[in-house]
C-alpha cells in the first residue's frame, strides 16, 4: 500500500541520514494525514487524490513538545483513469518509461531487489 511504501521510504532516509546507530526502542516513527484533496476530471475520465502526510518520530526528549524538529511533509498523488483501455495504455507507457530510466540510471526495480533478498 501507499502508506507502507512511505513508511519504508522514511525509515530508509532516516537510516541513511544518521551516522550513529540509535536504539530502536528509544524512537517511534509516526505517519499522520494532514490534508486530503480529491479531484474529478470528468472530461478525460481521471480521478486524482492528493494526500499530505506528515512523518515524525517520538523520542524521550521530544514527547512533551507539540511540534517535533524532524517533522517532514510528504505529498502522495494517486491517479486513476476510469476507462479500462486508457488505464491499460497509461500503465504500459509508465512502465516502459520507468524501465528506460532504470537502465539509464543503473538501478534495479523493487521486484528485482526483493528477489535478491529472499534468495
Amino acid at each position: 500500500s501507499v502508506l507502507d511504501h512511505l513508511h519504508d521510504h522514511v525509515l530508509t532516509q532516516r537510516m541513511d541520514n544518521t551516522e550513529e546507530e540509535e536504539e530502536e526502542d528509544s524512537t517511534t516513527m509516526h505517519l499522520a494525514l494532514k490534508r486530503k484533496f480529491e479531484y474529478n476530471f470528468r472530461l478525460i475520465g481521471l480521478n486524482v487524490i492528493m494526500l499530505h502526510i506528515v512523518s515524525y518520530t517520538d523520542t524521550p526528549s521530544t514527547t512533551s513538545t507539540l511540534k517535533c524538529d524532524d517533522e517532514v511533509l510528504h505529498l502522495v498523488e494517486v491517479y486513476r483513469f476510469r476507462n479500462v483501455l486508457v488505464r491499460f495504455f497509461m500503465k504500459w507507457i509508465l512502465n516502459f518509461f520507468n524501465k528506460i530510466c532504470r537502465v539509464m540510471i543503473g538501478t534495479k526495480s523493487p521486484k528485482e531487489n526483493s528477489v535478491k533478498k529472499h534468495s
